[in-house]
């Protein structure tokens, strides 16, 4: 990654241009990552159920999976069912530990265990509490990047 800063008399609001030959996952990272710049991280966030809406730590959670028409969000503490569309969950959590495994699925990285070789390309990440869930192959390139691979 290159980048350069030029001096822009009477601008007092900053800009910031990204080029590249194609919007790709990189590019799509650096806007993610401008977007949340100086935003606080939240790290305790409410989960609307049946009976209560209950706090969550993000220290705490673990997964959260579509099961149907509903979220299902998987703790330490617990197991959460929630009325909520994934990408609205993860806009209002917005936390860089969360990432997206599958398109029906997020997993918070700091509760990652192991990664071992599924069928067809997939990989299954191995989470505290012995969770299972699959990774698909569109995904697999970012989560494998976040890890350092």
């Amino acid at each position: 990654m290159k980048w350069s800063f030029e001096v822009s008399d009477g601008q007092a609001e900053l800009e910031v241009i990204l080029r590249k030959a194609r919007l790709d996952q990189e590019v799509q990272d650096v806007m993610a990552y401008l977007e949340g710049f100086g935003q606080s991280v939240t790290e305790l966030f409410p989960i609307k159920t049946a009976e209560r809406v209950q706090l969550v730590s993000v220290a705490d959670l673990i997964a959260v999976e579509v099961d149907g028409g509903e979220l299902q969000v998987l703790t330490t503490k617990g197991s959460y069912r929630t009325v909520e569309r994934l990408i609205h969950f993860q806009e209002r959590v917005h936390h860089p530990d969360l990432l997206q495994i599958s398109r029906y699925g997020l997993i918070n990285i700091k509760q990652l265990q192991y990664l071992e070789h599924s069928f067809s390309g997939n990989m299954t990440a191995v989470l505290t509490g012995k969770t299972k869930v699959t990774v698909s192959r569109r995904y697999l390139k970012y989560l494998e990047k976040k890890l350092g691979l």
